[in-house]
């Protein structure tokens, strides 16, 4: 068991999706991305989703859907570069991930994301991170 994350592209927005973790995305779906225990990204992306969702204290950051968009693929492109993603712990989530001899190359992996993120946003894509733990 751990933190496993996954980025997709869908043709499909479902709002429902962003609070409702049991609910499916019906439509085809392309995988960006996908992460095995990146806890600082996770936490990047929590605070995220804690800023823009009010009120649902009974709902935890996992199996939820983010919707990122191109601001936030800014902020982060910015926070990738600078080091600045959060140190996040979890019983699942497993050691520091900056924390190693590969942190340079992951964070190489992440910044191609973004650019993918990008992409598929121009071509009228919805683009959303979501984890399970």
């Amino acid at each position: 068991m751990g933190l496993d994350m996954y980025a997709y592209a869908s043709n499909v927005k479902d709002v429902e999706c962003e609070v409702n973790p049991e609910k499916e995305i019906k439509e085809q779906t392309e995988e960006l991305a996908y992460w095995r225990k990146h806890n600082r990204l996770h936490g990047w992306f929590q605070n995220k989703w804690e800023n823009k969702i009010v009120g649902l204290d009974e709902v935890q950051f996992n199996c939820v859907r983010y919707y990122m968009n191109s601001r936030d693929l800014d902020e982060l492109e910015f926070d990738l570069k600078g080091q600045l993603l959060p140190d996040t712990q979890g019983f699942f989530f497993g050691n520091d991930s900056y924390s190693d001899d590969e942190k340079e190359e992951q964070i190489k992996f992440d910044l191609k994301f973004v650019e993918d993120a990008r992409k598929a946003l121009k071509q009228g894509k919805h683009v959303y991170y979501t984890s399970w733990w």
